[in-house]
Parts: structure tokens; sequence; C-alpha cells
């Protein structure tokens, strides 16, 4: 209980701010008169401030717990909260800046040297970015993959560093499943969401592969 003159900490709260200082792990930094500080910024927390888009589902991060707050309160209120990408949709943009997209976009695809850089400095910056907010980056691997590389590397020679051994080695942005620098080979496990439709190999791993092919590695693909 608060001594005479002085406002109790949790005063202002109700059950349901509570739950959403809960959610966030802040209930200890709450300000002598039950508020928090819009100014100060908590670690990121990728367990944390997390809402699904109403529109697609997919998963919205905040990087900070005012935004994550804010969108709370939204969302009580009654607002949408939508991703970037469904923000997007339907969305006036006026015909001269359509122009200068077209424009952009044109001269991107036509210089096919100039997208391929611009596709690396967007790995790499990505890549930085994930480094900086989370200290680590560990790229998704699937252990009966990472057994199969294993198997082949000792039938056939090769001694390959993978998610379980070493971990993916970082390739100008690029995680190639297995590695052998010494033999400057690649070995990549093909799952089903590399292929079409049809059963063809996705246009982004075909890409992927003649940018490593281009740096001389011999490429090894297995389909399961």
């Amino acid at each position: 209980m608060a001594n005479k003159g002085n406002i109790p900490w949790n005063k202002g709260l109700t059950k349901e701010i509570n739950k959403s200082i809960e959610i966030i792990g802040l209930k200890n930094s709450i300000s002598l008169k039950g508020r928090i500080s819009p100014k100060r910024k908590y670690s990121f927390n990728e367990n944390d401030w997390k809402i699904k888009c109403c529109d697609c589902g997919n998963i919205i991060i905040y990087k900070s717990r005012d935004g994550f707050r804010n969108a709370i309160r939204g969302q009580n209120s009654g607002r949408k909260i939508r991703c970037g990408s469904c923000k997007q949709i339907g969305k006036n943009i006026s015909k001269e800046t359509r122009k200068k997209q077209s424009i952009s976009a044109k001269k991107r695809f036509e210089n096919l040297e100039e997208r391929e850089k611009q596709s690396k400095r967007c790995r790499i910056s990505a890549i930085n970015r994930i480094m900086k907010t989370h200290g680590h980056i560990y790229p998704n691997y699937n252990i009966n993959a990472c057994k199969i590389i294993e198997d082949y590397g000792k039938e056939n020679g090769y001694d390959f560093q993978h998610a379980l051994n070493g971990g993916e080695v970082n390739i100008d942005g690029y995680f190639p499943d297995g590695l052998d620098e010494e033999k400057k080979t690649i070995i990549e496990i093909d799952e089903t969401h590399h292929f079409d439709i049809n059963g063809n190999l996705r246009e982004k791993d075909i890409i992927r592969q003649k940018y490593l092919e281009n740096l001389e590695y011999k490429i090894i693909r297995i389909r399961i």
C-alpha cells in the first residue's frame, strides 16, 4: 500500500492493460504513475511483439514496445492491423509515380549484371540487419537432409560442412545446404518447395545456382 501523498505503482492499470504488459514481459518496467515511458525502447525479442495480419495472416513483427503497444490498442478498439504488403493493396498511386517505378524496374531487369549486384547488396544488407538485431543468424534446415549430405559425402569422398557440423556457410548472402570448400563443391537437398507445380526447379534456385557456379563452385543437387 502506498504512503499518503504517493501514487501507487499500479494506478490506472486494468486487467486488459496488465495482460498486455505480461505478454511483452514488461510488468516490472512500469513507472510509479502506472504509465510506460513512450521514449524508452527495449531490446528486440523474437518471441514477443508479434501480431497476425488480419488479411493475409502473415506475422507482423514489431521492433519496439511502443509500436507493439499501439497496435494492441488499435486492435482492441476494432482497428484492422495489416502488414506492409496488404496496406498497398487498393492504394491510389499517381500516374507519374507509376511511370517512375516502371522505368526503374526496366533498368534493373535489362541490366542483368546490375540486377545481380543489387540482389547481392539486398541479401547482405538483410543478413547484417538480422545479425545486428538478434546477434546471430540460423537458416532453417532439415535434419534428414543433413543425414543425406553426410552419407553422400562419405560415399563420394567429400567433407561437407552443413547445419549440424559447423553451420551452413555464408557465400555472398547465400547459405548452401552443404559445402566442401577444399573441393569447391556445394550440395543442395531439394525438397518439394524448391519446385513449381510442373515439377521444374524454381527460378530463384536457378538464379542462385548460376551465381554460385560463376564463383567456380560445382553444384550437386539431390531431390527428395
